[in-house]
């Protein structure tokens, strides 16, 4: 028993190690921004809601464009209360009608039309928020990935503290350096470790955050160690020409039609509705030269008289075109608002290129420099432990602050593409 227990043991390892090797390299690979944001909004349930009702709408525009259903009308007329003899008197009649109702002028087209109209404001509203969910997943994709390098800039520096603590901690014990400095020291490398655990606690928020739109498994994969490359931006003019191609704006635009129609439906109503009328009649017994007596048909046109407007179709009327004209003004509101938006946001990134200019020119080659010259001096005594520790916090704090400007640069034009799009 023991030797079949450890054959299938044997047998079984192979396949474990391959489940295993499998599971560990889909946890290392590396999972792309563009990834993410498809898992987002393949799933999303306001997409899938609005584009839903979207064609719900749609199907029910062509319903509302039709004809009502014509009616059919059976029945006995003029029956003698007497002797309920149906060949007794002329008059008695065994009847079936046809009856169709047509609505008031182009009623029906009308309908249709603004059904379509909402239809297609439902979608727009889908692909607004197709976008907004885009924005969300880049802007916590830039955050973890800033996060990521604040990590790796952090680290690498602490092994630069690490050694200088080396140096300091040698010249103490030659009695070259003072006790409270090195500890000062030691204490700076331990700031170090509580703002690598700060770090990682916000990544792990950013990361939480990110899972709102995707599996919790994808958020905390694997992602890349440099931020991604958006679109390049377009010139301000075409920017603000794109605008008007918003979704939200074009969203607007239909609900401006819909509202239109409404009120050319309203100027409808001052025209009559139409009921056509046709009925046949049969009639038993005979007349009273002995012959059969002849069926009857019967038509009529039914139609209403709206000449009491006043209170009914002028009320609804003016209803109407003031609802048309909110929907103008909120429209207008929309892109006035998106139009700011991009002018302050056009401002800080314009801003924040020229402060990466700054940086890369100057002050991460002089705060470099000044580490270096610092530590030369500690190491040759002509400067001490205390200027060592500040020139090294001002090289970290400064390739942290370049990060950081980098990082806002890139979440402004995610805001941008936001509302001008990316192609």
């Amino acid at each position: 028993m023991w030797f079949k227990n450890r054959v299938l043991f044997m047998a079984l390892i192979p396949g474990i190690l391959v489940i295993s090797i499998c599971g560990v390299s889909l946890a290392e690979e590396e999972i792309e921004l563009h990834e993410l944001v498809q898992i987002a909004t393949e799933k999303d349930p306001s997409v899938l809601r609005l584009d839903l009702e979207s064609k719900a709408l749609r199907q029910k525009s062509v319903a509302d464009g039709q004809l009502m259903d014509p009616r059919i009308k059976l029945g006995v007329s003029a029956i003698p209360l007497d002797s309920f003899d149906l060949e007794q008197e002329a008059m008695t009649q065994q009847q079936i009608g046809f009856q169709q109702v047509f609505p008031r002028g182009s009623s029906l087209g009308l309908k249709r039309k603004k059904g379509e109209a909402f239809s297609r404001e439902k979608s727009w509203m889908a692909q607004w928020e197709y976008l907004k969910i885009q924005r969300d997943v880049r802007l916590a994709f830039l955050e973890i990935v800033h996060l990521r390098k604040s990590s790796g800039i952090v680290r690498k520096n602490k092994k630069l503290f690490q050694q200088l603590l080396e140096i300091s901690r040698s010249r103490y014990a030659s009695g070259k350096e003072k006790q409270q400095n090195v500890l000062e020291f030691e204490l700076a490398v331990s700031r170090l470790d509580e703002r690598l655990v700060k770090i990682q606690e916000q990544e792990d928020s950013a990361r939480a955050r990110l899972s709102k739109w995707v599996p919790r498994e994808m958020a905390f994969r694997k992602f890349g160690k440099d931020f991604p490359e958006f679109p390049k931006l377009l010139s301000r003019e075409k920017m603000v020409q794109r605008l008007f191609l918003h979704p939200a704006v074009k969203a607007a635009d239909s609900h401006i039609q819909s509202q239109d129609l409404g009120l050319q439906l309203a100027q409808e109503k001052y025209k009559p509705s139409w009921m056509l009328d046709a009925t046949y009649g049969h009639r038993e017994g005979r007349n009273p030269n002995g012959s059969d007596r002849t069926d009857v048909l019967s038509a009529m046109v039914v139609f209403d008289l709206p000449i009491f407007t006043e209170n009914r179709q002028d009320r609804i009327q003016e209803s109407e075109r003031l609802k048309t004209q909110a929907a103008k003004f909120k429209r207008d509101d929309r892109l006035r608002q998106h139009k700011s938006e991009l002018e302050v946001l056009l401002a800080k990134h314009s801003r924040l290129e020229e402060r990466l200019k700054v940086f890369s020119t100057q002050l991460i080659p002089e705060s470099r420099n000044y580490r270096k010259t610092t530590l030369s001096g500690y190491q040759n005594r002509v400067t001490d432990l205390t200027d060592a520790i500040r020139a090294y916090s001002v090289e970290l704090q400064t390739q942290l602050n370049e990060l950081n400007v980098r990082f806002q640069r890139l979440v402004v034009q995610a805001r941008i593409l936001y509302l001008v799009g990316d192609k």
